[in-house]
């Protein structure tokens, strides 16, 4: 078995981390970034299993949350079933304090099955719990959205998320492993519309990558990071960067918020616009694909500074600087 992660490249830290470090120089690096200590003061850090679970009880409001549960077969690993037309898993919803009963349980077989309550929003299912989990680094942020992440020895897939994440570790150790966008052509990616959380996912097992049917890895696990968070701890991952998250111990929580600063946050999803680019140009004869490249080279990915100065204002349309209204 090949651990990838034998002289990894180590995430860079930070330590005491200020809001202002936070937007005038570890965002602006488009980085991930260890904030060691970021939320070593919140009340639900530091407890034993028990203790943390019946804090999280005061809070509960008896609601059901989705679950995610497998065999001890699966060895953590939430992923497709052998023919990739159906998953690895069950997903139900749950009462949360069953969830918290069931992983106590757990603790206590040897190979036990694996469960994982995830995304739970916390202004729902918690309502009263952020004001004793503060994090005044996002406090001016409008669109921006708390979830905790419960279960025991959890592997979730390499993926990416639009938005701009703080992931919290609570409870328990969790080794992340980040890989650049860039990186998408070396990381065999799965399915676009079967996914397992809404996100397409990267096909290799990163605990026992098979290097003869994705030989390109190789390639990925030279520009990774690895990140190894204790509670308290925080790690910072840019819009877009690919993640694979490792539970490592018998029960662990998260706690992350996403975000996105732009204006249009609620209204774009460039995903979608993907999907349809795909249906629409990818099938084009090569000519067509190439006149295509160009096009989106100039209007979307190349720099707009003079793209429409020639154009009058009442003229440029979609051309504008994008608003929500727009």
């Amino acid at each position: 078995m090949t651990d990838i992660w034998n002289g990894m490249q180590q995430t860079g830290v930070w330590e005491d981390v200020t809001p202002e470090q936070l937007h005038n120089h570890i965002i602006p690096r488009n980085q991930p970034a260890i904030l060691r200590g970021f939320a070593s003061d919140w009340p639900i850090v530091g407890q034993s299993d028990e203790q943390l679970f019946n804090q999280l009880s005061k809070y509960n409001q008896q609601k059901s949350v989705a679950t995610l549960s497998g065999g001890a077969e699966m060895q953590g690993r939430f992923f497709f079933d052998k023919d990739f037309r159906s998953f690895n898993f069950e997903s139900k919803n749950m009462p949360l304090e069953t969830v918290f009963q069931q992983l106590l349980d757990y603790r206590k077989q040897k190979n036990p099955p694996h469960l994982y309550a995830a995304p739970i929003n916390v202004a729902d299912v918690f309502p009263g719990l952020s004001s004793q989990i503060p994090v005044p680094h996002l406090e001016h942020i409008k669109n921006k959205a708390g979830s905790l992440w419960i279960g025991n020895r959890t592997k979730i897939a390499a993926h990416w998320d639009q938005q701009d994440n703080i992931a919290v570790v609570v409870h328990g150790k969790r080794r992340f492993t980040l890989l650049p966008p860039e990186q998408i052509s070396n990381l065999y990616i799965g399915p676009l519309d079967a996914t397992i959380a809404g996100r397409p996912i990267s096909m290799v097992d990163f605990n026992n990558p098979d290097f003869q049917q994705h030989p390109k890895f190789r390639d990925a696990i030279k520009e990774a990071q690895m990140a190894v968070l204790a509670p308290g701890d925080a790690l910072y991952i840019p819009s877009m960067w690919f993640h694979h998250v490792e539970s490592l111990e018998d029960i662990g929580v998260l706690y992350n918020i996403w975000w996105r600063e732009s204006s249009t946050a609620k209204t774009e999803n460039p995903f979608h616009t993907l999907v349809r680019s795909l249906m629409s140009i990818s099938h084009m004869p090569q000519p067509e694909r190439q006149a295509w490249k160009a096009l989106y080279d100039h209007f979307i990915f190349q720099e707009k500074s003079n793209l429409i100065s020639h154009l009058p204002e009442e003229s440029r349309g979609v051309l504008k600087h994008m608003t929500p209204q727009l």
